[in-house]
């Protein structure tokens, strides 16, 4: 499992994290990585700061992908929160 904290988007902390597991494929037992994503209050993160998560039902086949992927959700997020408020 590795952590990768994110830039701060629109004032919330991003953090992804991704979990290694192992998958059954053609070629055998290959490695796939899942993602949760975390938006945060902008300081540390930490799970009492935690605004939203959420653990991405997808497998990647790199883990720089799902850590992509995980970003991209959490800026999404942020982004339908922030216009929802102004609703």
């Amino acid at each position: 499992m590795s952590d990768h904290n994110c830039q701060p988007y629109r004032g919330l902390g991003v953090h992804v994290r991704v979990a290694e597991n192992a998958a059954l494929s053609f070629n055998g037992v290959e490695p796939r990585y899942t993602v949760t994503w975390y938006v945060h209050e902008e300081n540390r993160f930490f799970p009492e700061n935690v605004i939203a998560s959420y653990a991405e039902p997808l497998e990647f086949a790199w883990p720089e992908e799902a850590v992509a992927y995980g970003q991209r959700r959490a800026h999404t997020f942020v982004d339908c929160a922030f216009v929802v408020s102004r609703a």
